[in-house]
C-alpha cells in the first residue's frame, strides 16, 4: 500500500459506516446527503459534489429549483452514465453547480427512475 492509504474496511465496518450516512433513494438511484441537510462545499463555479449510485442505463440528469424565490438561471449538473463512473451498477461523483445560496429541490433522473431531495445551500 502507498503511504496515506488505508486497508479495505471489514464488512462490519462498512455496514456501520453506511448506517451513519444520510442516504436518500429508491430502487434505481441512491445519493449521499449531508446529515444536517446543509451544503457548505462547492461554489458558483465549481460544483458541490454528491456521491451517487445509479442502477440503470443511459445518462444521469439533474434538475433543481430554488424555494422561496426565483430560480436564477445557471444551474448546472456534471453527471455522466454509470459506465462512465465506476461501472454498472455505478458510483458516480456528481457535481451540482448552484448559482446562489438558498433552499434547493434537486431531482436526479436515469431512464424512468428518479429521486428528489431538498438541501440548504450555504456557501461562503
Amino acid at each position: 500500500m502507498r503511504a496515506g492509504s488505508s486497508a479495505q474496511p471489514t464488512h462490519e465496518e462498512a455496514v456501520a459506516a453506511a448506517r451513519r450516512t444520510n442516504w436518500a433513494g429508491n430502487d434505481g438511484i441512491w445519493v449521499v446527503l449531508p446529515n444536517d441537510g446543509v451544503v457548505t462545499w462547492g461554489s458558483t463555479t465549481f460544483g458541490s459534489k454528491f456521491g451517487l449510485y445509479a442502477f440503470g442505463t443511459g445518462r444521469m440528469t439533474a434538475t433543481a429549483r430554488r424555494f422561496g424565490g426565483l430560480t436564477p438561471p445557471g444551474f448546472e449538473a456534471s453527471i455522466g452514465t454509470p459506465d462512465q463512473g465506476y461501472g454498472p451498477p455505478g458510483f458516480i461523483a456528481s457535481g451540482l453547480t448552484f448559482p446562489s445560496n438558498g433552499c434547493w429541490e434537486v431531482t436526479y433522473r436515469i431512464a424512468e427512475r428518479s429521486v428528489t431531495f431538498v438541501v440548504d445551500v450555504q456557501r461562503k
